[in-house]
């Protein structure tokens, strides 16, 4: 998770296909599938850009963050994928 200020631009990590785009539980989210089966997520947005099944590219906005943004990447099994922050 990652403090932001609303409205900062939320970039795509890779070229993908949007899985899904939409509402749960009152917050905004989007998945993207990306071709080594990769699957990141992009959490609790102010608005989304993009609609299901739309490619993607790397760096194509996805939406706008909210105050609090979710980066995660899940592997092709569902499993969290775990990674240092810089």
């Amino acid at each position: 998770e990652y403090a932001t200020f609303p409205g900062h631009v939320v970039r795509a990590a890779a070229d993908g296909r949007v899985l899904f785009a939409g509402t749960v539980a009152g917050t905004r989210h989007v998945t993207l599938l990306h071709a080594d089966g990769l699957r990141t997520s992009y959490s609790f947005l102010a608005t989304i850009e993009v609609t299901e099944g739309r490619g993607v590219l790397a760096g194509e906005i996805v939406g706008r963050s909210a105050t609090t943004f979710h980066f995660g990447v899940r592997d092709p099994d569902g499993i969290l994928v775990q990674f240092n922050r810089p």
